[in-house]
């Protein structure tokens, strides 16, 4: 969209939302928005305005750039508040509630501050009058020294004082009730004042409107026509990936549909924008933590007091935001795959236009090859990031201890020029809807699984654990109890197939309890063994991993043996049961 030309004017006004969008760069929390201004400036100085910049805006990220026969001078961002005539009425009334609230405020204070002396004089009176009625409780000593207190008045002093005590005390409590209820009058009247304001303020009523603005000042030599390109981040906008992952078992491959799904609600629309999705985060920062000093020292002890051991006895008792370039891009089509492969293909397949990926030191911004529209709803708008073809390894899991099903999974290598980041995933197995995943942030060239769902044709067998129990030691005994488990895995598939099986060691966390495996033998972690049927492995988990290849209608069977010695008497807890 190109606007008029304003060529009778050394200021040019136009609204944000009006302007044409050079390009759009969406984060994962956030949107850079360039904004394209097409004006004719006069000889001298010249001042563009650009008004109803969104109120998500970030007033520090605004940019100018240009072409044209002109220098940019300054730039400066204003946020005003307009008001019509029946806002500046109520502005009035606003500023004379505010007054009488500033007034009623000091009287609160100077009630709270009576009521608090009054609680004080309370106090005092009372810790007097318990040190006098302990008297008789007291020692001989503490009598001694209390009847020198008490001397000159004797038992008419010790009744003076109460009666005293209680004149002083009724006269506490009527002053206190009267302050009371002038303080619960005086802050009912503040809530009523304080809603007339909240209704009064002009900064909410909805007459009042806050206009953002730019102004960007410019000199130029001649009359001459300039382009001018803004640029701002807005929050409030972001993207996250999603993928289909579709399997096809007949020739082994995998297509990875990569989406990017786009919300903003930014108070503008992006129409026909050129997007670019980038993979940066800027709210994590990019400056290097400071690591600080790490100090030792000991603890000093705590020494508690004789009063205060008493009282605890008593008680005891008691109870950058980066800029990216925006390169041009040949449009494209999108297309949407919901029912890929599903039915019979032509010889030629639809093809898919891609993105362009645009490598920077430390993120990837995937140009989207057409412009699209994405409205401020707050909605998700699916884009079309790219069209990987994989080739998939497939391998069997089975983890007997939690199920006795057998997993199919794929083993692929992203072999594609494509960071693919976190994110929801739908698989696919010949057309065949088979689980909702997730997939990890994967590299190029790094390798990641994808679980494919249960297969039948690989069946697990569990033989009940057999248990052998004994003592060992001539002086000092210990109990001795081992462990044999057995599982047999039977392929009644076509093929020959690897499968991994996972089972537990146990670790020990007590030197007196001591493991021994004894078949299979591994010494080491991480360090594959050879078997006459295939591999093991004692993963830093401390658990065993099997890699097995069966060939078609074989039952390999897989034993694990070992034994726990313990001190007699004890009960250890995490042992497998019978």
């Amino acid at each position: 969209m190109v606007l008029e030309e304003n060529k009778t004017s050394s200021k040019a006004e136009f609204n944000s939302s009006d302007l044409e969008v050079g390009g759009v760069v969406v984060y994962r929390d956030r949107a850079e928005v360039k904004r394209l201004i097409r004006v004719c400036v006069k000889k001298g100085e010249n001042d563009v305005v650009v008004n109803q910049l969104p109120s998500v805006v970030d007033p520090k990220s605004l940019r100018v750039e240009g072409e044209g026969d002109a220098i940019i001078t300054d730039v400066i961002y204003q946020s005003k508040t307009n008001y019509d005539e029946k806002t500046k009425g109520d502005k009035k009334q606003y500023d004379k509630l505010q007054d009488e609230i500033k007034e009623l405020v000091e009287k609160e204070k100077f009630l709270t501050f009576k009521l608090e002396v009054i609680n004080k004089q309370r106090t005092i009176l009372n810790k007097f009058a318990e040190q006098i009625c302990k008297f008789s409780d007291s020692s001989k000593e503490e009598k001694a020294d209390m009847s020198e207190i008490l001397k000159s008045g004797s038992v008419d002093g010790v009744m003076g004082f109460l009666t005293a005590y209680q004149d002083k005390m009724s006269h506490l409590d009527e002053q206190w009730r009267v302050y009371d209820r002038e303080k619960t009058t005086l802050t009912e009247q503040l809530n009523v004042l304080r809603k007339n304001v909240q209704d009064l303020n002009p900064t909410t009523v909805k007459d009042a409107k806050t206009n953002r603005c730019v102004c960007i000042s410019l000199e130029a030599a001649s009359d001459t026509d300039v382009v001018l390109a803004l640029s701002y981040v807005v929050s409030n906008a972001s993207w996250t990936p999603q993928y289909d992952l579709r399997v096809f078992s007949n020739d082994k491959t995998m297509k990875v549909l990569y989406y990017g799904l786009i919300k903003q609600s930014t108070g503008e629309d992006w129409l026909d924008a050129k997007l670019s999705l980038s993979t940066a985060n800027p709210s994590i920062g990019g400056s290097v933590p400071e690591l600080g000093v790490q100090l030792l020292k000991f603890k000093q002890p705590v020494i508690m007091r004789k009063s205060y051991l008493e009282s605890a006895n008593s008680i005891r008792t008691a109870s950058s935001y980066v800029p990216t370039v925006f390169d041009s891009s040949e449009s494209y089509g999108d297309t949407q795959l919901e029912r890929f492969r599903s039915i019979s293909l032509p010889r030629q397949a639809i093809e898919i236009t891609t993105t362009q990926v645009e490598t920077n030191w430390t993120s990837v911004a995937f140009n989207i090859p057409r412009m699209a529209t994405i409205p401020s709803d707050n909605t998700e708008h699916k884009v079309t990031v790219a069209l990987v073809d994989l080739k998939p390894e497939f391998e069997y899991a089975i983890i007997p201890r939690m199920s006795s099903h057998t997993y199919l999974q794929a083993v692929v290598k992203n072999t594609s020029s494509y960071a693919l980041l976190s994110g929801p995933a739908n698989v696919f197995l010949d057309n065949n809807f088979v689980a909702k995943s997730s997939l990890k942030d994967v590299s190029p060239s790094e390798e990641f699984h994808c679980s494919l769902g249960v297969d039948p044709s690989i069946r697990l067998t569990t033989i009940p654990v057999k248990v052998l129990r004994g003592q060992s030691g001539l002086i000092s005994k210990s109990v001795t109890v081992g462990y044999r488990h057995m599982f047999e895995v039977k392929n009644t598939k076509q093929e020959q197939v690897k499968v991994t099986l996972s089972e537990q060691l146990p670790l020990s966390t007590d030197e007196r309890i001591k493991v021994h495996l004894n078949d299979p033998d591994v010494r080491k972690v991480n360090t594959p063994v050879n078997l006459p049927f295939g591999t093991v492995t004692l993963n830093s988990s401390n658990n065993l991993d099997w890699v097995v290849n069966i060939p078609t209608n074989t039952t390999q069977p897989i034993t694990l043996t070992y034994s726990v010695e313990y001190p007699p008497g004890q009960v250890v807890q995490g042992l497998p049961k019978n």
